[in-house]
């Protein structure tokens, strides 16, 4: 959120595993807005639901993925945030909303 810009939108992206696969969720919206959860449509598609599940054989297939999307939206890239936790806020992309629970456990 940059109340600054009124650019109150999020962008979740989650990679999770699921039984023996794994898949990358994102869910997008307005700080605020109804998230339509309750309303799900299984045929609705991405845009009326505003989120995404896609499913991978392999953490490997997952992870790429996850890079990308994390890469389009906030310029930086994955591999080097995930080891040295560095992130560079850029114009017109997202930031990181640290999560209090994950940064107690160090993840």
């Amino acid at each position: 959120v940059d109340a600054a810009h009124e650019a109150n939108k999020f962008y979740r992206l989650q990679c999770l595993r699921v039984g023996r696969s794994y898949a990358v969720f994102s869910r997008w919206g307005r700080v605020g807005e109804d998230d339509g959860i309750g309303h799900y449509d299984a045929y609705g598609g991405s845009r009326m639901n505003k989120c995404m599940l896609h499913f991978h054989g392999t953490l490997a297939d997952a992870t790429k993925e996850f890079a990308s999307v994390f890469k389009r939206h906030t310029l930086n890239d994955w591999p080097v945030y995930a080891a040295t936790r560095a992130f560079d806020v850029r114009p017109g992309c997202y930031d990181l909303v640290r999560h209090v629970d994950a940064e107690l456990q160090g993840d």
